[in-house]
């Protein structure tokens, strides 16, 4: 392979050259495969987080719109009272009256009547997960307000909880069951 007129140093230099040839190409490789591996592993890391992240925001909005319809079906509910009541009452102070009883007799919420400024208030709030409720305040007009509608939607709107004692503080590791408690 080589040539009689080679000088032994070239021939020593190419040799070890080419052992060098060898092993570069292999630890490449290794690493390369490591490489993808690791970027493998972490892709699926990152898929089961991401689903587990969907379902649960699925779940909390899906518990929303049920508590949505449900005060929808209580506002449908109020709308047939007030209705009934604004026809029977002769006057305000009837209508009062009326309105109390009625309402002392439903489920829609908790009832306040302010004397002062002769406003009936009802107020109900519906969980929709663990941590948060919807919270719903609406103000009864009175006779003289009819044409405004039988009522104005005060509040509506989504609240958590306040469990600063149940904060989940827990480190969830690679491969570590969600419902385990020694990770908690």
């Amino acid at each position: 392979m080589y040539f009689k007129n080679t000088p032994p140093e070239l021939r020593k230099r190419k040799e070890s050259f080419s052992f060098a040839n060898f092993g570069f190409p292999t630890i490449l490789l290794t690493f390369v495969m490591m490489s993808i591996m690791t970027f493998g592993v972490l892709a699926l890391i990152t898929a089961n987080s991401d689903l587990k992240l969907s379902k649960k925001v699925a779940e909390k909005t899906t518990g929303y719109y049920e508590a949505e319809e449900k005060s929808y079906s209580k506002l449908q509910e109020l709308d047939l009272i007030l209705q009934n009541i604004y026809q029977s009452a002769p006057t305000e102070d009837n209508f009062h009256t009326i309105l109390l009883d009625y309402l002392s007799t439903t489920t829609l919420g908790d009832v306040n009547f302010d004397e002062k400024t002769r406003q009936v208030r009802i107020h109900w709030e519906i969980p929709f997960s663990d941590m948060q409720y919807l919270s719903v305040t609406v103000r009864v007009h009175s006779t003289n307000e009819i044409s405004n509608g039988f009522y104005t939607i005060e509040e509506w709107t989504s609240n958590h909880y306040d469990n600063s004692d149940e904060v989940d503080d827990s480190l969830h590791l690679i491969g570590s069951d969600d419902n385990d408690s020694t990770n908690k």
